[in-house]
């Protein structure tokens, strides 16, 4: 009676577990999928997006560099995933104001770019050296002045504040073009240097 007793109980806990498998090794189908698609976990020992392997210092370091070889797309960059990551960093949001106001007062003037995107850029810069400095005059000034733009032309204001938000790169474009310009000359002078040489030969052949 007992071994039939405890032969009936095995049958039953073999059943469950044949039932429930996940319960054994590891995560079932359903754990694995919430592990797989919660956090920001490395993948296969990768660094996640947005964060960088340098130490803050070093950061910082870099884009000061930046600033000073007048690269201030990179420094706002740097500094901006700085705020990010290490928001409490000595200087940080001095720096950045700088990065900002140095970016607009390099934008301002340029009379190559629509005024709806000149306009849109300075907006996002202005706000955010005023989210970092309530009482800067110059960026409350400047930023005034865009809303009175915008009012003008019947157009809405960003919905949100984008600091990484720049002038469209065209330099390079153009760099290109007055390159091959500059190579087309060059070999049409080629073939004039080439023609003259030949005509010079058959008069002297003559």
């Amino acid at each position: 009676m007992c071994m039939a007793g405890f032969l009936f109980i095995a049958a039953c806990t073999g059943s469950q577990t044949q039932q429930n498998p996940a319960k054994q090794g590891g995560p079932g189908p359903q754990d694995i999928k919430t592990t797989q698609t919660t956090g920001t976990a490395p993948i296969d020992g990768q660094t996640p997006p947005g964060t960088s392997t340098l130490t803050p210092e070093d950061q910082g370091a870099k884009a000061q560099e930046l600033l000073r070889s007048g690269d201030v797309e990179g420094a706002i960059t740097i500094l901006e995933g700085m705020s990010a990551t290490s928001p409490k960093f000595v200087g940080l949001n001095d720096t950045l104001i700088e990065a900002h106001m140095g970016y607009v007062r390099e934008i301002i003037s340029d009379r190559t770019v629509e005024p709806a995107v000149l306009n849109g850029v300075l907006y996002h810069h202005y706000m955010r050296i005023l989210e970092l400095d309530p009482a800067n005059a110059e960026a409350a000034a400047g930023l005034n002045s865009v809303k009175q733009w915008y009012q003008a032309h019947s157009m809405t204001l960003p919905d949100k504040v984008d600091p990484l938000v720049f002038l469209p790169k065209e330099e390079t474009a153009q760099d290109d073009d007055a390159t091959q310009d500059s190579d087309d000359e060059e070999g049409e002078s080629d073939d004039e240097e080439g023609e003259a040489s030949e005509n010079e030969e058959n008069e002297e052949n003559d």
